[in-house]
């Protein structure tokens, strides 16, 4: 009530800390960018230091095009590329290579950077347009607060920072929440099947299908894990519970 009265006396204060924010966050949002895009941008592959996960994700790409899985050309296999270098991670399941394709093409590792860049370019407005609409159902000036508020938060820049899907992943959600408000459940299901690259962020959200009984949803949310596990193993020749007893 006390935030309430102070807005309806003082609406100033709300631009004025949504504006604060927002330029805060530009700074801060512009150095994450930076260090994705351009940084150390002319750095050989093996004195790469920028966007360390993405760089991960790029290789294990390179051998699954190559067919091999990734988690077995550890140092020392007979398959790695030495341009490319051996695979160091670890933890991914059989269809995240699958729904990587399209999100960490493997082309060349400076071109792959720009694309992730635009690409969560395009995800850090689907986030800032949803989360202003949230704010901006009590007024524009709490849509302002609610859209700086959201941009500021450290770990969007620590994600581009190290080139992690996180950006991308909260705009998928907010896809999946949108489409399953216009009651297209199908779509909704397939959305929530490619933010499962991640199920440690994304598992929660299948409890919404399921307590909804969003039965369409449901079928097209397994089909595509299904097809997407089954398609890397007949690129890679390692199937599905081999690939899962590898994930660490």
């Amino acid at each position: 009530m006390k935030w309430l009265s102070i807005h309806r006396e003082r609406p100033s204060i709300l631009w004025g800390l949504g504006i604060l924010l927002l330029l805060l966050s530009s700074l801060y949002l512009g150095k994450g960018f930076y260090q994705l895009a351009i940084a150390n941008f002319g750095d050989g592959l093996n004195l790469q230091r920028n966007a360390q996960d993405l760089f991960a994700r790029w290789q294990e790409q390179y051998y699954v095009l190559q067919g091999h899985y990734p988690y077995f050309v550890r140092e020392g296999s007979l398959h790695v590329n030495f341009e490319i270098g051996p695979v160091k991670s670890g933890g991914y399941p059989p269809w995240a290579f699958w729904t990587a394709l399209f999100l960490v093409p493997s082309w060349s590792w400076p071109a792959t950077r720009l694309y992730f860049t635009l690409l969560n370019l395009v995800a850090l407005g689907v986030v800032g347009v949803f989360s202003y609409r949230v704010g901006a159902a009590y007024g524009r000036s709490q849509g302002l607060l609610a859209l700086g508020s959201v941009l500021a938060i450290s770990a969007n820049t620590t994600t581009l920072n190290n080139g992690q899907y996180g950006l991308v992943l909260n705009a998928l959600l907010i896809g999946m929440y949108c489409l399953l408000e216009q009651r297209r459940g199908i779509l909704a299901g397939l959305v929530l099947a490619i933010a499962f690259i991640k199920p440690n962020v994304s598992g929660f959200f299948l409890f919404i299908l399921i307590a909804q009984k969003r039965l369409g949803a449901l079928v097209a949310f397994s089909a595509y894990l299904g097809f997407a596990s089954l398609a890397v193993w007949r690129m890679t020749g390692v199937s599905p519970l081999q690939m899962i007893n590898t994930v660490r």
